[in-house]
């Protein structure tokens, strides 16, 4: 092989690499985007859990008063 050829072959892998690693922090991103969307999820939930808790606390003790 020749080393025009050999060069053209390496930077046809570099730019593969470069579309890999790319796409990896694309991927990367998104997850993380995605699970700091199911957290605020979660902690709203979890929010609206302890509010509703604490509405049947106060009626509760308003019913033995």
């Amino acid at each position: 092989m020749d080393n025009k050829r050999r060069k053209q072959i390496l930077d046809k892998l570099r730019r593969s690499n470069q579309i890999f690693d790319l796409d990896y922090n694309s991927f990367e991103k998104d997850l993380e985007m995605e699970l700091e969307n199911e957290f605020r999820k979660k902690k709203d939930e979890l929010i609206s859990l302890l509010y509703e808790k604490e509405l049947l606390k106060l009626k509760i003790e308003n019913s033995l008063c």
